[in-house]
């Protein structure tokens, strides 16, 4: 079994769980923990196509999106 990264097995669970994905979301929003939302965001992105699909969608800046999700 090959080992992947949080950032991925969470990509990957979401993608096929799309119920497990709002849960999650809602989850955080209850507890108003910004850190974790931002990373979960990032997470979601990359299991739905990635920034560029996400930002096209939402009619957002593609680079303004990349630096709101940043990890610095």
């Amino acid at each position: 079994m090959k080992d992947i990264s949080h950032d991925n097995a969470m990509a990957e669970l979401f993608r096929e769980d799309r119920a497990a994905a709002a849960a999650t979301l809602d989850a955080i929003l209850a507890d108003g923990d910004q850190g974790e939302m931002l990373v979960t965001l990032r997470q979601m992105a990359k299991a739905f196509g990635g920034m560029p699909v996400i930002a096209k969608a939402a009619d957002l800046n593609v680079t303004q999106l990349y630096r709101t999700l940043s990890e610095k």
